[in-house]
């Protein structure tokens, strides 16, 4: 069964707005009871630095106490973003909320891609008191944190894919479907699925002509079946209906065959081919394991696939289910296969260092290179048409969006603000 959209790191955290306060200590956390320096929280922080929350015993931000620094590859509650000095001679009367509000707002958006309004990572700001100012402490801390632990950097580029159609799932109100995401701006512009599905199974699949979307669901529980959505009338028709659990459609590059995968009570999910003018089906892989994700290559002579055993490995074999040939090995399960339009690379994600992370290969399976390093869970990528970006799922905020990045793995941006949303998939360059 696919992997579930659903965030791996599910503890909630509170973060603070606040000035500074040098006066009391925190005894209820195990610190020590003795005040610090006016100053000591603010002169022991650094932009990049990770650290959690810390309380005094009313509930109010502790500066009396070190911060509470964490490895940024450890989950942790904030973020540095920036620290930006206040720039006046002396300390400011009045309120100085508005003040470091105005001069971390550039700095969040270098450090997002976009103004931090438009990011779900929300912001806190640290500035000083008097006592602080007084004992050199004149800059305003500038830091993020999410509604669950953070795990690696929360910093984004401002990549973006205008011009590009991108389907993804997203999950509103607890139900999935799916929905045509803007490239430019990473907001959703509708939903192309019915309202009465009962489970949205895998990615969605574009029609080579880029006018209809594949997609499996449940209607009724425990049988799922594979539906065709046109984007143009919204009308719907089912390609494929056996007893059963179908999933994982992908069409062939000329739109003529439909490869799937299949399964009953009584067998594991092998992969099927769905002629769509005369309806015949022809069963490729009779694996006693689990054969998955089909893939075909652009030229739609081979389909790659994702064979589960022991672990789970990727495989290659010609468009008829011939000469079965093994691309990956090793330590780890390998998922997500996805031709780059060329045909000449091949993305994957593997598990191999613990977090899910995003791979690519040559076609014929040598020269594996990580593309992601990033300790959140990189998955599920997709190449856009002309091969120079990437689209994928990840939790680096806390909860899973789509994130995109250059072919070579720089420049990682977040892309869509509303979340659970994940699972991507680029209409093809001739689907305009």
């Amino acid at each position: 069964m696919p992997r579930t959209m659903v965030a791996r790191v599910a503890t909630l955290v509170v973060a603070g707005l606040a000035g500074a306060s040098s006066l009391t200590a925190t005894a209820a956390q195990g610190t020590d009871p003795t005040p610090r320096p006016p100053g000591a929280w603010f002169s022991a922080i650094e932009p990049g630095m990770c650290f959690d929350d810390a309380f005094d015993a009313d509930g109010a931000w502790d500066y009396a106490t070190p911060p509470l620094v964490v490895d940024c590859a450890e989950p942790h509650d904030n973020e540095v973003a920036a620290i930006v000095p206040m720039g006046t001679d002396r300390f400011p009367s009045g309120d100085l909320q508005p003040i470091a509000t105005e001069l971390c707002a550039p700095e969040y958006e270098a450090f997002l891609g976009r103004p931090s309004a438009a990011a779900t990572i929300r912001t806190a700001r640290f500035w000083p008191d008097a006592d602080d100012w007084t004992a050199g402490a004149q800059d305003v801390v500038c830091a993020v944190y999410g509604d669950r632990k953070l795990v690696g950097t929360a910093r984004s580029a401002a990549l973006r894919a205008p011009g590009e159609r991108l389907a993804s799932l997203r999950e509103v109100d607890g139900r999935r479907h799916v929905w045509l995401i803007d490239t430019a701006t990473g907001e959703p512009e509708r939903s192309v699925t019915d309202t009465d599905l009962l489970i949205l199974l895998d990615l969605p699949a574009w029609r080579p002509d880029g006018g209809a979307i594949a997609y499996a669901a449940e209607r009724t529980a425990g049988d799922a079946d594979i539906f065709e959505v046109s984007l143009e009338t919204g009308e719907e028709r089912r390609l494929v209906g056996l007893p059963g659990q179908q999933d994982s459609p992908a069409y062939a590059p000329d739109g003529r065959s439909l490869a799937f995968i299949s399964r009953t009570a009584s067998t594991e999910y092998d992969i099927h081919v769905l002629d769509l003018a005369s309806g015949d089906m022809t069963q490729l892989t009779t694996f006693p394991g689990r054969d998955a994700n089909p893939e075909w290559s652009p030229d739609g002579e081979h389909i790659l696939f994702r064979r589960q055993a022991d672990v789970s490995d990727l495989w290659l074999m010609r468009a008829d289910g011939s000469d079965a040939v093994q691309l990956t090995s090793g330590a780890g399960n390998h998922y997500d296969p996805r031709w780059s339009p060329d045909g000449t690379r091949i993305l994957y994600t593997t598990d191999r260092g613990g977090d899910y992370d995003i791979w690519v290969m040559n076609a014929d399976g040598s020269d594996h290179r990580q593309l992601t390093t990033h300790p959140a869970n990189d998955e599920f990528p997709a190449w856009a048409s002309d091969g120079r970006t990437i689209a994928f799922q990840s939790d680096r905020h806390g909860a899973p969006m789509l994130w995109l990045m250059a072919a070579d793995g720089s420049d990682a941006s977040l892309l869509t603000t509303s979340s659970p949303t994940g699972w991507p998939r680029f209409a093809p360059a001739d689907g305009d």
